[in-house]
């Protein structure tokens, strides 16, 4: 079975692969990622991180109490997936990570926790979106393993070509997101 990460990777322009890839740790060690995304979660309680929206308020510690559910239904079935392919989905959960770290070390650096960055609203999207890209890394790994081994050649070149397609805006968010916090990434992508 094909690494679909690796294939919607190297559908990314060359700059792009490497702003994306710059800083971060490969392999993923699953329990360093869970520690990250449960001290962040920590830290988001004990400072009562908000994100006063136009639309309402964004209580960070939620999405990352869903991250840590979706990272821990990844490892259960991440063990069957990884057995084919040890680098599975390193690449996005590195990228994940990554972001998180750097979201730790500017809310430190922040004159008030509840103010993060500059533009409240669109960090809070990222968060937002790193929660929804945790399920959907999740829920890819399942349907790979699922699915992939299955039906006509037909059938999962199609279900293959969907899939790398998600996994391509999944990289691009991840990287918009990742030049968003990491403000010596250079210049922004659009």
């Amino acid at each position: 079975m094909a690494n679909l990460w690796s294939i919607a990777c190297s559908k990314l322009s060359k700059e792009q692969q490497e702003i994306l890839k710059s800083g971060l740790v490969l392999p993923v060690r699953f329990d360093d990622l869970r520690s990250t995304v449960d001290k962040t979660r920590k830290d988001a309680e004990s400072h009562r991180w908000k994100i006063k929206t136009r639309n309402g308020t964004i209580v960070l510690r939620e999405h990352f109490n869903k991250m840590v559910s979706w990272i821990q239904k990844f490892i259960a079935v991440g063990d069957t997936v990884v057995t084919y392919d040890p680098g599975h989905a390193a690449l996005p959960w590195a990228a994940v990570r990554f972001i998180l770290q750097v979201l730790q070390a500017r809310s430190y650096e922040a004159e008030s926790a509840k103010v993060m960055v500059n533009d409240t609203t669109r960090a809070a999207e990222f968060v937002k979106g790193l929660e929804e890209v945790s399920f959907y890394i999740y829920d890819s790994a399942v349907r790979e393993n699922l699915y992939l081994t299955k039906g006509t050649i037909e059938e999962r070149t199609h279900l293959e070509s969907h899939i790398v397609d998600l996994y391509m805006v999944i990289l691009k968010f991840l990287l918009e997101a990742k030049m968003f916090f990491d403000a010596s990434s250079g210049s922004r992508y659009d």
